[in-house]
């Protein structure tokens, strides 16, 4: 790729927009032909050198071109690089902190924000539930965005004074270099766990992808100027191998599982000087913990804004959230994979309810070799268990409820309702005093897809119109 040509038509203000979406091209835009996974972008160069298209990028010849053509190894990378350029750097004006792992991003994520919002600092989200600063809020479609939609996102953050962002960093954005030319402060590894396989084609490839943010990411934020911080949760065997990759730098900070105390009421004790009070419930959630502590002590974040952010934080929308605590307790939880599953519904039993029942399913066209193990985590936790549908994209939702009832062991008790209203009705309706019941893989989400279309769906709102007709 020619970059001095480019970078003179960034010189020159003739740049007008960068995209690999040959619908948004217009007049001055500079189009990048990706090789997706469904749709192959270089079918549509001609249609965006028809549209005015200044500049094209893709990894194909392309022979009948009327404008400069660039042919890349990578047009994901092109990408990345060119929305960089064009929107002027702007994570080099903020603070990046970016958190990765198979599961705690989100809360981790709310964690940093209660405790630098409490040091004083204007903090922006990137992440699964939303997009959000200042007053301005966004429903998520990825958890990380795509690498044009994130670099706007961080100028508009920059141009609304924001001094932080934080962002949950996913496995595919940094294998599709979504993140590309960003320069981050510090990266979180929190844990690694089957999820994915669907796209990486083993948990080495998955953790490979993983790996980059603490590798590539943090040399180019390097080259950038910045001294970036990695925290790692190193009781995790992945993280353990991150931090014997990088066990010469001196900006890698790994931790333990920290000894605190966790019941129904939430998690206290003292960790690196710091009282913990905190209303997150679970084992798992102390790990959060001390994530976010570890990375904000050493960003110089003072010690009591750190405690206060924490006991601040009430809950996480969606994750491990109690909705409804009186005669049964209600809660909801975003776990769709084995891992969170897992420490979810060790997390409440160990909280002693007098029965746990589950409500749960797996998403559609989604990794496949999930579907039983979720199953043998419900078997091994819940008393009773509702298999019922998620999101089932194009998939066959009984096809799917087929697969995950064959990890079931021979005397587990299940009953199965491919509509979820119904299995979440059924299942409170079931319920006994002293009963908790815990509704999964949908979280703070408000839709179900069915085929290709979004419709309206929230366990929240479906729970409280059960609880009104509950006899």
């Amino acid at each position: 790729m020619n970059s001095s040509f480019l970078k003179n038509l960034f010189v020159q203000n003739q740049v007008k927009g960068v995209t690999a979406d040959s619908r948004k091209v217009q007049e001055g835009f500079i189009y990048v032909a990706i090789l997706g996974t469904q749709v192959d972008g270089h079918q549509f160069l001609k249609e965006a050198q028809e549209k005015g298209a200044i500049a094209l990028i893709g990894e194909k010849d392309f022979p009948e071109t009327h404008v400069p053509y660039f042919r890349v190894k990578n047009s994901r990378k092109a990408l990345g690089q060119l929305a960089t350029e064009f929107f002027q750097y702007p994570s080099d004006a903020l603070i990046i902190l970016g958190i990765t792992g198979t599961s705690g991003k989100t809360t981790v994520s709310y964690l940093l924000e209660a405790i630098l919002k409490e040091a004083g600092y204007r903090v922006g989200v990137i992440g699964s539930v939303n997009y959000r600063y200042s007053d301005y809020s966004l429903e998520s479609t990825l958890t990380t965005p795509g690498a044009v939609e994130l670099q706007n996102l961080l100028a508009e953050m920059k141009n609304a004074q924001c001094q932080v962002v934080i962002m949950e960093v996913s496995s595919h954005a940094l294998q599709q270099h979504r993140v590309e030319g960003i320069s981050f402060d510090g990266v979180i590894f929190t844990n690694l766990s089957p999820e994915h396989l669907d796209y990486h084609s083993n948990m080495e490839a998955y953790f490979q992808a993983k790996l980059l943010l603490f590798t590539d990411v943090i040399h180019y934020s390097k080259k950038r100027g910045k001294n970036p911080i990695a925290v790692v949760y190193q009781g995790d065997p992945y993280g353990k191998r991150i931090c014997q990759l990088l066990k010469h730098e001196s900006w890698v900070f790994g931790f333990e599982h920290p000894d605190l105390k966790v019941n129904s009421e939430g998690i206290s004790g003292n960790l690196a000087g710091i009282p913990i009070h905190s209303r997150l419930v679970g084992d798992f959630n102390s790990l959060n913990i001390a994530a976010a502590l570890t990375l904000a002590k050493n960003l110089s974040i003072s010690s009591l804004a750190i405690e206060k952010g924490i006991q601040q934080l009430k809950n996480i929308p969606g994750r491990l959230e109690c909705i409804y605590r009186k005669d049964i307790q209600i809660w909801i939880d975003h776990a769709h994979k084995p891992g969170a599953l897992k420490e979810s519904l060790a997390a409440l039993k160990k909280m002693n309810p007098k029965r746990l029942i589950l409500v749960f399913g797996c998403g559609g066209n989604r990794y496949q070799g999930k579907r039983p193990m979720m199953a043998q985590l419900a078997a091994h936790y819940a008393d009773l268990t509702w298999v019922t549908s998620d999101s089932p994209r194009t998939e066959d939702p009984v096809k799917i409820i087929h697969e995950i009832i064959l990890g079931f062991p021979e005397k587990a008790l299940f009953q199965v309702e491919v509509d979820r209203k119904k299995a979440i009705f059924q299942a409170i309706q079931k319920a006994q005093p002293g009963d908790w019941i815990c509704i999964t893989g949908r979280g703070h989400e408000r839709y179900q897809i069915i085929g290709t279309e979004r419709y309206e769906l929230n366990d929240q709102v479906i729970v409280q119109q059960v609880l009104k007709s509950r006899v």
